[in-house]
């Protein structure tokens, strides 16, 4: 439960990723426990910012250890969720996924 996010009824691999005290553009840095694939997602949809220092285009591949998303504008509370749960509809910012 510690490395996971409840999805509706479910759980998934992932974690929050909650803006620095005082919001802004700084990265966030954040602990990857269980390597997998993982896609970053935010309120509005698939999130728009960097990842390691490079675009956020689509799910990646991490590897254990520390990782840095820096929001783009605007962009509030960001989730890493294992991508295959994304892939099928599942975001932590939307509770009725899935339906029963």
């Amino acid at each position: 439960a510690a490395h996971s996010l409840p999805l509706g009824a479910a759980r998934a691999l992932g974690a929050r990723i909650a803006p620095p005290p005082g919001g802004g553009p700084a990265p966030r840095t954040f602990a990857v426990e269980i390597p997998q694939r993982y896609a970053f997602v935010s309120a509005g949809g698939p999130a728009r910012g960097s990842l390691d220092g490079a675009p956020y285009v689509g799910p990646r591949t991490l590897a254990r250890g520390l990782h840095a998303y820096r929001p783009a504008p605007g962009e509030g509370e960001v989730a890493a969720v294992w991508a295959h749960a994304v892939e099928r509809g599942a975001s932590p910012f939307r509770p009725e996924w899935p339906q029963p």
